[in-house]
């Protein structure tokens, strides 16, 4: 026995009124459309976040949309709480105005917010570009060589974190 075709309205399978019209704008350009990030709704009534992904197929008697999904809701709900973690830690620093670096020991690139940038006299434009020799250039010697030893104490795992406290060289030489 076949199978009976039903339509996505007959299913109740879209959990937003526009899916519908966000797939047919997909298909106007060639016919198929490849991940497009929709909510459906199972027979239980659970809602699931999936990518579809379709292709206009004509056979002699109708033309259908022959469509694969894939679910992503426990990727989507990572991504949510990722962006809510990074929200809060944006937060965090713009309430207490911490100057902040990011060194990529791999590559030797650094990031600097702007209040560090301003804690040593500048704008992050004009330190670009910005590498691990930025900070080698503004720290006190003294600072770099016990920063050095405190790093590869971490690095090796003698000690669980990285700090040191270290003077920095501002633009006013101070």
């Amino acid at each position: 026995d076949a199978l009976p075709i039903c339509s996505t309205a007959e299913l109740g399978l879209f959990a937003d009124a526009d899916a519908e019209e966000q797939i047919a704008r997909a298909l106007q350009p060639t016919g198929r459309f490849q991940d497009l990030e929709l909510r459906v709704r199972r027979k239980d009534g659970t809602v699931l976040v999936v990518l579809l992904s379709g292709v206009v197929v004509d056979d002699q008697r109708q033309r259908s949309l022959l469509t694969v999904m894939a679910d992503v809701t426990p990727q989507v709900e990572l991504r949510r709480q990722i962006e809510e973690q990074r929200t809060k830690l944006e937060n965090i620093l713009e309430g207490t105005d911490a100057g902040t670096w990011e060194w990529n020991v791999a590559t030797g690139e650094l990031r600097v917010n702007e209040r560090w940038a301003e804690m040593i006299g500048y704008r992050v434009a004009e330190l670009e570009p910005i590498s691990i020799a930025t900070w080698e250039r503004f720290g006190h010697p003294e600072d770099l060589a016990e920063s050095g030893r405190r790093l590869e104490r971490h690095f090796s795992g003698q000690d669980e974190c990285y700090d040191c406290e270290c003077r920095m060289r501002r633009k006013d030489e101070s």
